[in-house]
This record gives structure tokens, C-alpha cells and sequence, in this order.
């Protein structure tokens, strides 16, 4: 029996933190991704990791579409105003990561 409940705890443990690490890997894409066109510094990239992470760990407490909408948009905010009015200037300059960083798309 304790096997059973060893196992049973190592089998969640280990989905839980394959999740998260997943949520990770796809937040520093979204960072290195942004960097590659946009010079970021490491403070801001750490400031854009936190602005992501939190939006999304806030996004997925919430199941209404118009909550949702809502706490991207608070983050957008967020996330463009760690960077400088040039790039700024630059990230509009690429409509794409613009939108995929800022837009609510319902995904």
C-alpha cells in the first residue's frame, strides 16, 4: 500500500513539474524571441519574465473570456512599458510579436 501511494505521489509530482517547466520554456521563448529583434538587457529581460509569468499565472485562474481580455491588457501595459521608446518604436515595427505579446487571442 505504501508503494501505491509513493508511486501515486512521484507519478503527480513529476506531471506537475513537467507543467511548469513547460510554462517556462515557452515564457523565455517569448522573451529570446523578442530579443532577437529588440536589444534587451538581463534586468529586462528578468522584468519581462516576471510581467509574463505573473499575467499568466493570472490568466489561468479565470475562466470568462472578458476577465481574461482584461488581465492581458493590465500586462501589455506592463510588458511594453519595461521597454525604451526606441524599442518600442522597434517591436512596432513587427506587427507579429507586437501582437502575440500584447493582443488577447483567446488561446
Amino acid at each position: 500500500m505504501k508503494k501505491i501511494i509513493v508511486t501515486l505521489a512521484l507519478i503527480l509530482g513529476f506531471g506537475i513539474t513537467a507543467s511548469a517547466q513547460t510554462k517556462k520554456t515557452e515564457i523565455n521563448k517569448d522573451i529570446e524571441e523578442l530579443s532577437t529583434y529588440v536589444n534587451i538587457d538581463p534586468a529586462m529581460k528578468n522584468e519581462l519574465y516576471i510581467a509574463i509569468a505573473t499575467r499568466n499565472e493570472e490568466y489561468s485562474k479565470v475562466n470568462s473570456t472578458e476577465e481574461r481580455k482584461i488581465i492581458f491588457n493590465r500586462y501589455a501595459g506592463k510588458i511594453i512599458g519595461v521597454l525604451t521608446p526606441a524599442q518600442k518604436e522597434m517591436l512596432s515595427k513587427n506587427p507579429d510579436l507586437y501582437k502575440k505579446l500584447t493582443v488577447y487571442t483567446g488561446k
